[in-house]
């Protein structure tokens, strides 16, 4: 499964929301816990990036990250 992270809405304890493209699918806002195929589902959210696995509880099987900002 193809996964491109493009913006997070990180809030308290993990939670928030993630933009992601899912393989050949239109970007679309994903909630902490929601499935994204392939048995996936978002486990959390940071500033910067997020967490992916089997349950929400489970152990990671892939995280994304925003690139750094550059300039200011």
């Amino acid at each position: 499964m193809q996964l491109q992270l493009l913006g997070v809405v990180a809030g308290p304890a993990g939670k928030g929301l993630a933009l992601l493209a899912v393989g050949n699918a239109p970007p679309r806002a994903y909630a902490v816990g929601a499935g994204l195929g392939d048995g996936q589902v978002l486990q959390s959210v940071s500033v910067r990036g997020v967490k992916i696995g089997k349950t929400v509880q489970g152990e990671a099987t892939l995280e994304l990250s925003l690139p750094k900002p550059t300039g200011a």
